[in-house]
């Protein structure tokens, strides 16, 4: 009996069976406008962002913000508060607690076992846009819970460094590049002596952890010394204010240790407005007299003394930066800290 001969499938019709993986990737915008621009344009699906800062410095603040921009504009997302932490007065004071249960799905859980289970389920109705993990520091080994194995931890290295956090991360960095949903997540420095040296070193988790997130973004205090510092001044008089800088540690979108200033309000978020008003007084639209500000909106000058007065102005008079040098302002920010402004130097 002759032997069929074995025919080779044809590239073309392989590739025909395949997904598109050459497809125009979606990026929806968080409507922050200096994490916009950062991300050149908005977050992209598919992709993981990782957000690091210390304690207290306002990040889970910006995680319910942008869980409240994306749930404005009808898009669907999981927050997985693993250190619970988040109270009906920070959801209240975000603006969350109104789209709770219909565009915002809440997880408390902080064992691996628990989020998985709760989380595959949000994943597996296709609906997702994007998921926001609250923090890596909390997840945690379910052993270490069940009091009555009497498992404890024996050294303050197991979790970060722990095998089930690096098999947790590949594994929703994969489903959301399949599943095409954003994942943000949020984590912590921590101090580790060098006892070579005796220094402190502050980390944010292993190689792997760095690893598999496209964008890493730090979040400190602007100090007196950074290039921001002129912002900081700027927005000093703003109460229960902050002024950030945030730090771009690595990314595929935009150039690394780049750092751009933002104003943060605790328990509200991120003022586009701070970074749209530096802009113009940088670019000499804005005008400071002394202690005056002074600033022509839609034929009208607008003139305050003192910042906080400008911004509270410019608030009730609904400023729109849209109708008002938007382009300059973008402008702006793509020149700072830019490659080409260090080649010019």
């Amino acid at each position: 009996m002759a032997r069929k001969e074995k025919q080779n499938a044809n590239p073309k019709d392989i590739a025909l069976s395949l997904p598109n993986y050459l497809d125009e990737v979606e990026v929806i915008k968080s409507n922050i406008f200096i994490l916009d621009h950062i991300l050149k344009g908005g977050i992209e699906l598919g992709s993981s962002i990782q957000f690091i800062a210390e304690s207290g410095v306002g990040k889970s603040t910006l995680a319910l913000q942008l869980a409240k921009n994306l749930c404005k504009d009808k898009r669907k997302v999981v927050f997985v508060d693993t250190e619970a932490s988040i109270t009906k007065e920070i959801l209240d004071s975000t603006g969350v607690n109104e789209y709770v249960n219909d565009s915002f799905f809440y997880i408390r859980e902080s064992t691996y076992d628990n989020v998985e289970k709760y989380l595959d389920m949000y994943i597996n109705t296709g609906e997702i846009s994007l998921v926001i993990i609250d923090s890596l520091a909390g997840l945690i080994n379910k052993c270490f819970t069940d009091l009555n194995k009497g498992v404890s931890v024996t050294t303050n290295a197991t979790l970060y460094n722990s095998r089930p956090l690096t098999i947790f991360m590949n594994k929703y960095k994969s489903l959301a590049a399949s599943k095409k949903f954003g994942l943000i997540l949020i984590n912590h420095y921590r101090n580790r002596v060098d006892t070579m040296k005796g220094t402190v070193i502050k980390e944010y988790g292993s190689k792997n952890v760095k690893y598999c997130s496209d964008v890493i973004l730090k979040l400190t205090p602007i100090k007196s010394t950074s290039i921001n510092k002129d912002f900081k001044d700027m927005t000093n008089s703003l109460t229960e204010a902050t002024a950030l800088e945030i730090e771009v540690i690595k990314s595929n979108k935009t150039y690394p240790n780049t750092t751009f200033p933002l104003c943060l309000f605790y328990g509200r978020g991120i003022s586009n407005l701070c970074n749209h008003l530096y802009a113009l007084m940088k670019l000499e639209i804005l005008k400071k007299k002394v202690s005056f500000y002074e600033l022509e909106y839609e034929g009208i000058i607008i003139k305050e003394q003192g910042i906080k007065n400008l911004y509270d102005a410019l608030v009730s008079v609904g400023f729109d930066i849209e109708r008002c040098h938007l382009k300059k302002v973008i402008d702006y920010y793509n020149q700072l800290n830019s490659k080409e402004k260090e080649l010019d130097i």
